[in-house]
């Protein structure tokens, strides 16, 4: 919260001077009663503080806000932003921002798959045959055998839908109004977004194959008859 508002202090929006007497007289005031914004913590004259927001947090449950008119603008921005695209976005926008969308999702499938993976193959690798004697249900092996490849399949396609969304967002055209597409907004939002992208994949992809080649080879111990008795042969 900012400092306790001094007498004389400017609205923060109008400019207007303000007062913390709420029971000034017209003819001694030095200028309007001064209320604060609960979302900014921005001191403002009456007129400019009278809109406030309503917060929704689960089921029957929500707060009032009274606020300035900059922040009731900036909360209904951010709503606009979760409400469904607007059908006067043009084509090409409307493209960048499912694909936006889906390369995020993927991204994030692919990373927690990489950690999936990872986490289930050196718990496997980190145990001995006698440590394996030693346990009398080796119903937890054949769970942890499931869900590394359960994460090396979820991996696998993460990385193949993220590669195609990239090569989708490559092959997006942008062009003005002119029929200009270089310089465009839009063009140079796709090849940033196209950047970034690819420099996340590549980041993945080291993790990616050491944790594959892991599960290769508990995949061959396998086969040999290693682990046969817990994990189960095929």
């Amino acid at each position: 919260m900012k400092d306790p508002l001094n007498e004389g202090d400017p609205c923060e929006y109008c400019n207007a001077r303000l007062t913390s007497n709420k029971w000034f007289k017209a003819s001694e005031a030095i200028g309007v009663q001064g209320v604060r914004c609960m979302i900014c913590a921005k001191w403002h004259c009456e007129k400019h503080r009278q809109l406030y927001v309503t917060l929704s947090f689960g089921v029957n449950q929500s707060v009032k806000l009274d606020c300035c008119e900059r922040c009731h603008a900036a909360v209904d921005v951010l709503r606009w932003h979760k409400d469904r695209l607007p059908d006067c976005l043009p084509a090409t926008s409307r493209q960048l921002m499912v694909l936006y969308t889906e390369l995020s999702e993927e991204l994030t499938k692919l990373a927690g798959a990489i950690a999936q993976l990872d986490g289930a193959t050196r718990l496997v690798e980190q145990l001995t045959v006698s440590q394996l004697e030693e346990v009398s249900t080796p119903d937890s092996f054949k769970e942890c055998m499931a869900a590394m490849q359960q994460s090396r399949q979820s991996a696998t396609a993460a990385e193949g839908a993220t590669s195609q969304c990239l090569k989708q967002l490559a092959a997006l055209r942008c062009t003005s109004a002119n029929g200009e597409s270089r310089g465009t907004r839009n063009a140079l939002l796709r090849d940033a977004l196209a950047r970034h992208g690819w420099r996340q994949l590549e980041q993945l992809k080291p993790r990616l194959k050491a944790a594959s080649t892991r599960a290769n080879e508990l995949q061959k111990r396998k086969s040999r008859g290693f682990l046969s008795r817990w994990i189960g042969g095929e």
